[in-house]
């Protein structure tokens, strides 16, 4: 793994605590855009996705079904789950996650990180692949979470 991959797996998710440091509950749970998910959902989503991504790793090192469908929240009911918990609920349990995940993926020999599993619109993608991938999601959301402060705060 590269060092950058693994300095964001371990750190990376540190950053949602200062994003949202000093808003409101209620700012935090607001839908700003009427379609679009409120900063809560945002991170009740990058919760669901650790594990839904932990799976997806799990899944490709036992060669069992690697084929993944695009996931989807909004048809996955333990979002829901996630998304009715406190936010600092969620920020928390993320964290043990992803402690578990960063410690799980960095100590991948060089042939496990090399086992491949099939994106619907990337394709074959690296164990590698896929931990950049999931780095780069969560960093979006940062962004989408970045921009909703920036957009409605006042």
């Amino acid at each position: 793994m590269t060092a950058s991959a693994a300095y964001r797996l371990w750190n990376q998710y540190d950053q949602l605590g200062d994003l949202i440091h000093g808003l409101s509950a209620a700012f935090i749970k607001k839908r700003h855009e009427t379609e679009k998910w409120s900063i809560h959902e945002n991170i009740a989503h990058l919760g669901r996705y650790h594990e839904v991504f932990s799976d997806r790793v799990d899944r490709i090192l036992k060669n069992t079904e690697s084929h993944f469908e695009r996931y989807s929240a909004e048809a996955d009911p333990y979002f829901m789950k996630w998304a009715d918990l406190d936010t600092a609920v969620i920020v928390q349990r993320t964290k043990l996650l992803r402690n578990d995940m960063a410690q799980h993926l960095t100590a991948l020999k060089e042939s496990q990180e090399k086992k491949v599993g099939t994106h619907p619109k990337f394709g074959e993608l690296t164990l590698l692949d896929w931990t950049e991938f999931f780095l780069l999601h969560e960093a979006h959301h940062f962004y989408t979470i970045f921009r909703l402060i920036k957009a409605y705060s006042t």
